[in-house]
């Protein structure tokens, strides 16, 4: 999915990318990039604590603002979340937080798997701020191409 949100900014202008959903309220194109962002550095900026604390995002506005500098995030995260998807196991450990709730149990499996339906959900939000402003794009997922 990094992947793809990758090909997705290489196709969009900054006028795009600040395209908000006004009619929809439902964000800016920069703003689910960003959230999208955060949440996959959560979890790998600190793997060795066992600890991966959503709630403690930057909300870092050059990132949704910058298309340029939000590819640079996701092309330094590739490598830091593919290294840790081949040294730690899915069955480990670990401890969570979001919404301000306590630290829950989880594991890197399960956390991989929310990271990756998370993306989706914020991939298909960023799809209909764009056909609802006419824009179409393609971009090649898995071997084919995508249109949103």
């Amino acid at each position: 999915m990094l992947k793809q949100l990758v090909s997705v900014l290489g196709t969009l202008s900054p006028e795009i990318y600040h395209l908000a959903g006004h009619v929809l309220k439902c964000g800016s194109v920069g703003g689910h990039v960003r959230h999208c962002i955060e949440f996959y550095q959560s979890y790998t900026n600190r793997p060795g604590t066992g600890l991966v604390d959503y709630d403690a995002r930057p909300r870092n506005l050059e990132l949704e603002t910058d298309p340029i500098a939000a590819g640079l995030a996701l092309r330094r995260l590739l490598p830091a979340f593919e290294k840790l998807t081949r040294t730690i196991p899915q069955e480990t450990a670990l401890k969570v937080r979001e919404c301000g709730a306590t630290w829950l149990d989880s594991t890197h499996g399960r956390e991989r798997r929310f990271l990756f339906s998370h993306t989706i959900h914020h991939m298909a939000l960023i799809a209909v701020l764009l056909r609802s402003a006419k824009i179409g794009l393609c971009v090649r997922f898995a071997g084919r191409f995508v249109s949103f």
